[in-house]
């Protein structure tokens, strides 16, 4: 029957543990891990039917290449069209932005449970988990957005946390908002977590006007 209490909550975002000596060294060796299982032989294999088409819309003449994003209807056009800014003349520099992406999530969620949870210890536990992952290795080595669109959703879910918690920071506002803005018009199944962000507003941020506003 415990009832959840928001200013508790807040004071545990306070709270700031020490970094063990350890923590430096085995997330660099995570990080490392992690880059030789997305960057081995990334070229090796040959384009998917999928990659194919990011190749297409990243090589084609601009108008070609949006259309070829909007008639499909289920895509949108950042990761794209960022591509298109970056050697992409070998299917292995086709795959790379992906790759550091998947890398770039690894170091993120190290840092989010630092942030959301100030242990280390759990830091060092999911960034090792993710590095292993076989699924986010998998989509990590592929010439598709899925590892854009980790990164996304965790610094975006991040910072709607902490501001949730109390910390209104405009770095932190900024964050949030250019993470929400890269997120929508990179992938259309990110308009999910605004629904979540709803229903936590509701439980803890109801009476807290200033915040429903500037959210909104």
């Amino acid at each position: 029957r415990a009832r959840v209490r928001p200013h508790a909550w807040e004071h545990s975002a306070r709270l700031r543990a020490t970094r063990p000596r350890y923590f430096l060294g085995e997330a660099l060796l995570i990080l490392l891990a992690g880059f030789v299982l997305r960057m081995w032989n990334l070229g090796g294999a040959s384009l998917w039917t999928d990659e194919v088409l990011t190749a297409i819309r990243a090589q084609t003449p601009l108008d070609n290449s949006l259309h070829s994003i909007f008639s499909s209807g289920n895509q949108t056009p950042f990761y794209f069209m960022s591509l298109r800014l970056l050697p992409v003349d070998s299917d292995m520099l086709l795959r790379l932005p992906s790759a550091l992406w998947g890398i770039a999530g690894i170091a993120l969620i190290m840092i989010a449970a630092v942030r959301l949870f100030n242990s280390y210890d759990l830091a060092l536990a999911s960034g090792l988990l993710l590095s292993v992952n076989p699924y986010h290795v998998l989509l990590s080595r592929t010439a598709r957005p899925y590892a854009l669109i980790f990164v996304l959703a965790l610094v975006m879910s991040v910072s709607f946390l902490l501001i949730l918690r109390g910390n209104h920071s405009r770095a932190l506002w900024i964050a949030f908002a250019a993470s929400s803005m890269l997120a929508y018009i990179t992938h259309y199944t990110l308009f999910a977590l605004p629904a979540t962000q709803v229903i936590l507003l509701a439980i803890f941020a109801r009476n807290d006007r200033a915040l429903l506003t500037r959210w909104a």
